[in-house]
């Protein structure tokens, strides 16, 4: 998008970059000239053989070591583990259901029980055509 200036000032003030000029001047070094430049040809960033779909493979393979894929139900068992387990420790009631989302054990009381309908507050007509 040519945002030179952000990408500038980005270069000289974000942490990660800081570290990368005092790690590794020589890539730093190639940023900053690259942004001087007027004419921006991204090709010019990716040297040593390695082209873009290259180096976005070795950072997905690295990534990958980092991350582990588990069933989409997994955090559902666990739950429902830990909930059995404290109902057998004797921290929760184990004739009432628990509700996880208001934390304890769910109990109506005659306050909270739905009661039918005793009068009419308006009628509404449905028409068909």
């Amino acid at each position: 998008m040519r945002e030179n200036d952000l990408a500038r000032e980005m270069l000289r003030t974000t942490e990660p970059l800081q570290v990368l000029k005092i790690q590794e001047p020589d890539r730093y070094f190639r940023l900053e000239t690259f942004l001087n430049r007027n004419i921006h040809d991204a090709h010019e960033l990716y040297t040593y053989g390695i082209n873009k779909e290259r180096k976005r493979q070795e950072i997905a393979d690295s990534l990958a070591a980092e991350v582990s894929v588990v069933p989409p139900s997994r955090l559902l068992s666990l739950l429902q583990q830990a909930l059995k387990y404290q109902q057998l420790q004797g921290t929760l009631p184990k004739d009432r259901r628990y509700d996880l989302f208001r934390g304890g054990a769910r109990t109506r009381s005659k306050d909270e029980m739905e009661k039918p309908p005793k009068k009419q507050v308006r009628h509404t007509d449905f028409f068909f055509n």
